[in-house]
């Protein structure tokens, strides 16, 4: 699932300030947000073009993701 993966990127992305709080977590999940950059969100966008195409092909059917 791209939604899952990319949450692993930004959840790794704001383990590496090591929160200890809630409000930690959600100021280095922020921050991580804010540093994004295009060529790491690009993936998953790309990928989001191949998975429709193969529910269309596929007729809603199962497929590989």
């Amino acid at each position: 699932n791209a939604i899952e993966n990319f949450w692993a990127v930004l959840m790794n992305k704001a383990a590496l300030k090591d929160p200890k709080t809630p409000e930690e977590l959600t100021k280095a999940l922020e921050d991580a947000w804010a540093e994004l950059t295009p060529k790491e969100f690009r993936p998953f966008a790309d990928s989001m073009t191949r998975r429709l195409q193969l529910v269309v092909e596929t007729r809603g059917e199962h497929t590989k993701y």
